[in-house]
């Protein structure tokens, strides 16, 4: 091998240290526009950049929500202008999250911020016909549905996962069926028509056997999971403390 002069090397002492490539959140809150109070594009990417994530995905749910190719190309802007690191917005897949119609897909995809991912995070895509219709547009420039899984009418007034803590405690409980049946029509639809679906915060084990199902059926579908999913349970929720409540 050529000889390399390594005298103005710089020397990074890693003991104990993990070296990956750069991290990359595809499910990230950054507020901006509308909820500054909570956080910005700034401090959102400031935070990602410490942990060690060279890119963000920011979901829809700002204020305006980004339904339009003017709100994600003004997070894309703020993303270029701010950012700690890469910032790719997320768009709505339905006018103001509300369910009933879909937003401007295709403006924000030909938009300058290229959105290519889209979801109603949040709030769930319930209605069927609508969610097809979205996993058709995407479909045409090889673009994701992702979907908060939940069924809105099992979920009435929910506190907490429902079970024998929730019984106990006298809350409303969350039934794990109201996540699953969502998954199970969306993976359904989603082999159908040969689109791509991501499910977000998947959270049961009903629910990672409907996935596997369908990918072992070629549906295209991924899910990602949260740390308070993985490492707390519902019994955290007897000591009535805040914290707990995500």
């Amino acid at each position: 091998a050529e000889n390399i002069d390594a005298a103005d090397a710089q020397v990074v002492e890693a003991a104990g240290q993990v070296a990956l490539p750069g991290l990359v959140d595809i499910h990230t809150h950054l507020r901006q526009p509308g909820y500054e109070a909570s956080e910005t594009v700034e401090t959102g990417t400031r935070a990602a950049a410490l942990g060690g994530y060279t890119a963000v995905f920011a979901m829809a749910n700002s204020m305006p929500v980004a339904d339009t190719a003017a709100v994600v190309e003004q997070v894309d802007r703020l993303g270029k202008e701010s950012a700690w690191c890469r910032v790719q917005p997320i768009g709505a897949v339905t006018v103001g999250l509300k369910g009933e119609r879909l937003s401007d897909i295709g403006g924000m995809a030909n938009s300058t911020a290229n959105v290519r991912v889209f979801s109603d995070d949040g709030m769930c895509v319930y209605d069927p016909a609508v969610m097809r219709r979205a996993l058709e547009y995407v479909k045409t420039f090889d673009g994701v549905i992702a979907q908060h899984a939940q069924e809105p009418r099992l979920t009435e007034g929910a506190q907490m996962n429902e079970g024998k803590v929730s019984a106990d405690l006298g809350l409303a409980g969350w039934p794990a069926v109201a996540e699953e049946a969502i998954i199970a029509r969306d993976v359904l639809l989603a082999e159908h028509l040969d689109s791509k679906l991501h499910i977000c915060h998947l959270s049961t084990k009903g629910s990672i056997e409907v996935v596997r199902w369908a990918k072992s059926r070629g549906v295209q579908v991924t899910a990602e999971a949260t740390p308070h999913h993985l490492l707390l349970t519902d019994e955290t929720a007897r000591t009535y403390d805040p914290v707990f409540k995500v």
